[in-house]
């Protein structure tokens, strides 16, 4: 896994390339906390938020949202 600071840069350069928008900074954290500091993870919140909100700016509650309506990875099929 890469460290907090790589990976908020890292959600930061997709988001800039993507053209989505937060409501506040602090979404950026609250990806890498319910992601767990997985890249892949936060990423993959990210883009169900960013169609949630389809052009307004992503927001906290909707990445709680999100990650909690989201499976376990390795729960039994």
């Amino acid at each position: 896994m890469l460290d907090t600071s790589s990976t908020k840069d890292r959600l930061q350069m997709v988001s800039d390339n993507e053209k989505v928008t937060f409501e506040d900074p602090a979404v950026l954290d609250t990806l890498i906390e319910t992601s767990d500091g997985d890249l892949r993870r936060a990423i993959t919140y990210l883009q169900s938020a960013s169609r949630l909100h389809a052009g307004s700016a992503v927001t906290k509650q909707s990445i709680v949202e999100i990650a909690i309506k989201s499976p376990p990875w390795h729960a039994p099929l």
